[in-house]
Order: C-alpha cells, then structure tokens, then sequence
C-alpha cells in the first residue's frame, strides 16, 4: 500500500471515529437535569465558502459562532440561502480540534429542524432566528416513535388503495425499488410549496423510484384539478381528512403535513419523520441520490 492510500485511510478512520453525528464529543450524557434548555448563538459574517462546497443560489458567504456545552467548546458554521428562510446549511465543529474537516471530507450536513447529537445530548436545530438574530439549538424532548412516527429499519405498513384515476396500487408491488411516500393535501399550505421539488425529482429518478402520494383530502376535484395543474404524474391515492386518523395515515402514525417516507427494497424504512427535512426542498434531490447510491 502506497504512503498516500495509506494516510488516507488514517484520515477516514478518524472521521469515522470522531466527528461522526453522534460522537460531536468524548463526554457522555447520564442526564438532562444540566443541559441548558435552549442555547443561543451569536453569529459572525465571513466572505467566502468557508467549509462549505460552493452551491448554486446561495451567496459566497457564511457564518460562524461558538457556543459550550458539557465543558467542551463548539464552533456552527452557518450556510443560508438569501431568498428562502428554511434552505440553511450547518456544520459543527469542536472548537481547536488539530484536524480541520469541510463538508468535503468529513463534517456532516445538518438542516434546520433536524437533530443533532452532541455525545448523548440530543438538541433540535431551529436554525437562524430572524427575531433573536442569533442561531438556536433546542434541547429535544423524548417523544418516542410510537407517536411521531415508523422508526427507521422497521418494516413499513402494506396497504391496497385505489388512486384518483382508478388504479389498483399495493405497497407489496413495488418491492425490490425504492418508494417515496408523501402524505399531503390541497388544504396544506408548506404541502404546496413543497410541490416544485417533488415533480423536479419525479422528473429526475422515476425510472428508479416509484412515487406514490396520499392526498389527505376531501376534496377530490380539488386534488385531481391540483395535480393535473401541477403536473404530478405519478400515483395519487385520495384519503379521508379525519380526526383521529386512520387507514394508511394512521398506520404511519403521520402527525403533521407534508410527511415523507422512503422506503428501500426490502420493504423496510430508510428515511422517516426523524429526517423529515432530509426529504424536503433542494434536499429532496441529494437525499434520493444517496439512497440509490447505497443499493
């Protein structure tokens, strides 16, 4: 083995090792009696990409903070997106670490509204406050997945439903591809707005991934006019909009619209409600590339 296959193997194995999501520090959380409820961090303009991949859209700049927790000290690198709030990039850092890793080569990407791991201490990412003008983390509260949702590598719910032209559609038919389920409805406001990158990625990966959408709805001229007009051409069954839930939206145990499954081969979930924003906007795309590239 060359001296340069083997330095990077070295420098994998330390990714892997330390800056992994869930391992942001050594130190181990027993509790959360110490951990602050909420941490707010003051952020600093800096030109340029930083660590961070050049990206269309967004503006050569970025931001960066610190903040402390559990005695170990955090550097957030902050990406936006200047004409959409919810579009913003994040990286963490420990603070001095000898090893500098970008979005290239080692740091994971993290989303507003995603959750971060700091060594067993779990926090929410609100992302940028425009009223508070500072970024904010929230600690998680421990709702389990019974009631946000089908956890991950659990097998996904079967069902048989018609869709709105007719059409017979069972889960169990599309074993053996990958399948995007999304739960949404003319009524809901972000379902719409989230409309343009659900067609742009049919577009780009039916051939690869069956799309099937559960339109929450009871209005069926309303969703059968939505999508002719907006061109969603895949399979669209049309369910009830009813309090408590049930049927295919009960057995996903969906809380909130838009929601979003991918569902792999072998019938079991990939991706579900702890990475919703995985799923949604720009993200669509690259999270859809992973998937197929890890079959």
């Amino acid at each position: 083995m060359s001296r340069w296959y083997l330095l990077r193997a070295i420098s994998l194995l330390v990714v892997l090792l330390w800056f992994r999501p869930s391992m942001l520090s050594a130190q181990a959380v027993d509790s959360t009696d110490v951990l602050p409820k909420g941490i707010f961090v003051d952020l600093q303009q800096v030109q340029g990409w930083g660590p961070f991949q050049p990206r269309e859209g967004y503006a050569d700049q970025h931001y960066i903070g610190t903040f402390t927790l559990l005695e170990q000290d955090y550097t957030v690198y902050l990406l936006r997106r200047p004409d959409a709030r919810m579009e913003e990039r994040i990286l963490f850092d420990r603070t001095g670490s000898e090893l500098q890793f970008t979005e290239g080569n080692g740091l994971w990407v993290y989303y507003k509204y995603e959750t971060v791991n700091f060594a067993g201490a779990e926090y929410d990412i609100f992302g940028y406050s425009h009223k508070a003008k500072q970024f904010v983390l929230t600690l998680k509260e421990k709702v389990p997945y019974t009631e946000r949702g089908l956890a991950r590598k659990t097998q996904a719910s079967d069902f048989e439903a018609e869709t709105i032209k007719g059409k017979k559609v069972s889960l169990a038919d599309y074993r053996g591809s990958y399948v995007l389920l999304h739960f949404w409805g003319t009524w809901c406001g972000p379902c719409r707005i989230e409309t343009p990158y659900l067609v742009q990625a049919h577009e780009r990966f039916q051939n690869h991934i069956r799309f099937i959408g559960i339109a929450v709805d009871d209005d069926k001229e309303a969703v059968q006019d939505y999508v002719q007009q907006q061109g969603m051409s895949w399979d669209q069954v049309l369910v009830p909009h009813v309090y408590p839930a049930e049927g295919i939206v009960a057995a996903y145990k969906v809380r909130g619209y838009p929601a979003y499954y991918l569902i792999g081969p072998e019938g079991q979930v990939v991706l579900g409600p702890e990475h919703q924003v995985r799923l949604r906007g720009e993200r669509l795309v690259e999270t859809l590339v992973w998937a197929l590239e890890q079959h």
